[in-house]
């Protein structure tokens, strides 16, 4: 799997692990909750044979149903609530 950032540059999916592994890419709008993660090589072997995994035909549907559902319709009285 490829990654595009705004067209310029392109990086496998191990690659922008490794990025967000090592704490993303220094820049003054990094947020400081971006931190280095410090996974083992195989906890990244791991995470990306889970994330291939969540890749596939289906992706478009699933994108267009999350934008088509209502935001903000939800109470904390609703059973779907996430407590």
């Amino acid at each position: 799997m490829t990654i595009t950032r705004g067209g310029y540059a392109k990086w496998t999916l191990r690659e922008v692990i490794d990025i967000y592994d090592q704490g993303g890419i220094p820049h003054e709008l990094l947020s400081p909750f971006i931190r280095p993660l410090n996974l083992s090589e195989s906890e990244k072997t791991d995470l990306d044979a889970f994330l291939e995994l969540l890749t596939g035909q289906n992706v478009p549907p699933i994108i267009a149903d999350a934008f088509a559902a209502q935001i903000g319709e939800l109470s904390k009285d609703d059973p779907n609530w996430a407590h």
